[in-house]
């Protein structure tokens, strides 16, 4: 076997770039010249570094920065030269190293330096990925037809060479050598609801298909990462455990998730949480997250009393909870509130759908028998959607006041699951301790406070220990 053919791109090494990026193939061996985009501080020299990361090596030629100044920006260059990933490399050196090599190329040189380095690296064949850093800097102290020359030069050694060339480049607008690559990636930092937000862009990859073509990513832990696409929770291979509780406090609820405890600081005993559904989301996004807060306080000795949001059906709720309790914890604790005929059963209880205020009698009444005394933590949930709809123009917003009242009383905690068309979102949001937000971007799923203001979260649900658990990520 060859030295080319033993560094080559593995299909493992794809498929790798295809989880981090979201596309399989942007190693692929027909794609042979990347252009990676983008402001300052968009994330493009990460990105670079994740690439060398999964095509097992490369070469970082910089034509803007020293070693030093890059090492202090990506601190990860250090963890790769430690571990003797990446080692550096002077210009001056002229002989092959073990490993990933550094260039450095600083503004002044003539192209011929770097291109003598280019064709060095392709007689050697040891590393498969070249990183020209900044390209767009050095090119423009060219006239365009030193630069197209160039260029065709440098492209024609990676072809003849079977390396692959990424040209990273300030800014968004279309330069000469994006004409000639295979794939053209722009990354943008962006702002949503006033918090940052970071999108990549496929504008261009060559022979294959773009089924989306911007995805969320975050640079959280300095690391470049794609925020997954929002998807239906699947039972396929999944076999349901028995909850495992995180304890309460004495002073504060746990959620039963450990990143979103840490993301509110735990659930205040006698507090009020207005949960926003944004417009392009379905309200069951949140089932997974209010399925651990329940299980948490049943698996505790806990209670649930529930009135579901309208496109959530009343035994949804029991059979979202019951897989991961003993019987007796969901038959003496979990209670649910239905206006339709359901089979007889311990968990539901009759609204009668007329009047507000007798409805919330019976409520209450059900929260009081459940809670069989004070002593008895309760996780109320009330979809305000299904109360607008039924109620109509009753007297809502004061109703909903005695029921804040009663659960500050008891130290319980309320969740109100509210759509944005709502029109008493905002009343509520004023006598809430948080406002959580669940919306979506680019097919992702976000959650952010907007009471008070927080970053931008992504979040997915883990199922690996056999229940649901909140996970999320900093859009950072």
């Amino acid at each position: 076997m060859s030295v080319s053919e033993s560094h080559a791109v593995t299909p493992q090494s794809e498929s790798d770039v295809g989880k981090l990026l979201g596309l399989e193939g942007l190693l692929n061996p027909a794609i042979r010249a990347i252009s990676i985009k983008g402001p300052p501080g968009a994330g493009k020299a990460t990105l670079a570094l994740e690439l060398i990361k999964a095509a097992r090596g490369g070469v970082y030629i910089s034509t803007r920065a020293t070693q030093s100044l890059l090492l202090k920006q990506h601190p990860a260059f250090k963890s790769l030269i430690e571990k003797g990933e990446l080692v550096l490399f002077r210009p001056t050196t002229q002989k092959a190293t073990v490993g990933p090599r550094f260039e450095e190329v600083r503004l002044g040189n003539r192209m011929a330096e770097i291109t003598q380095k280019v064709a060095e690296i392709a007689i050697d064949r040891s590393k498969p990925l070249i990183i020209l850093d900044s390209w767009n800097s050095f090119a423009r102290e060219l006239d365009q037809k030193e630069l197209t020359r160039s260029e065709h030069t440098l492209l024609a050694t990676v072809e003849t060479s079977q390396l692959k060339a990424v040209f990273v480049s300030e800014g968004l607008e279309l330069t000469s050598i994006d004409y000639l690559v295979d794939a053209i990636i722009t990354l943008h930092d962006n702002e949503l609801e006033g918090r940052r937000v970071r999108r990549i862009e496929w504008v261009k990859l060559r022979g294959i298909e773009i089924p989306q073509k911007k995805y969320l990513f975050t640079l959280a832990n300095g690391q470049f990462k794609m925020l997954p696409r929002k998807t239906e929770r699947s039972q396929s291979n999944f076999t349901p455990q028995k909850f495992k509780p995180i304890p309460h406090s004495t002073d504060r609820y746990s959620t039963g998730s450990q990143d979103f405890d840490t993301f509110l600081g735990g659930l205040r005993r006698g507090g009020v949480v207005l949960l926003e559904f944004g417009h392009t989301i379905s309200p069951q996004i949140h089932l997974p997250l209010t399925i651990a807060i329940r299980c948490n306080f049943l698996a505790q000795g806990g209670c649930s009393v529930t009135i579901p949001s309208g496109e959530v059906s009343p035994e949804r709720i029991r059979q979202d909870t019951y897989p991961y309790l003993d019987r007796q914890a969901v038959e003496s604790g979990l209670r649910v509130g239905h206006f339709e005929t359901t089979p007889e059963d311990p968990w539901f209880f009759k609204l009668h759908g007329k009047s507000l205020e007798s409805d919330q009698e019976i409520f209450w009444q059900k929260v009081n028998e459940v809670k069989g005394g004070l002593e008895r933590a309760c996780f109320v949930f009330i979809g305000i959607d299904t109360i607008e709809y039924t109620y109509g123009n009753q007297e809502i917003m004061r109703q909903m006041m005695t029921a804040i009242q009663k659960v500050r009383e008891n130290n319980d905690i309320l969740f109100i699951g509210v759509k944005q068309g709502s029109k008493i979102k905002q009343q509520l949001s004023d006598v809430s301790d948080r406002h959580l937000k669940i919306d979506e971007a680019e097919g992702a799923a976000i959650l952010y406070l907007v009471k008070p203001p927080s970053p931008l979260m992504h979040i997915t649900y883990d199922l690996s220990a056999g229940y649901p658990m909140v996970k999320l990520i900093p859009i950072v």
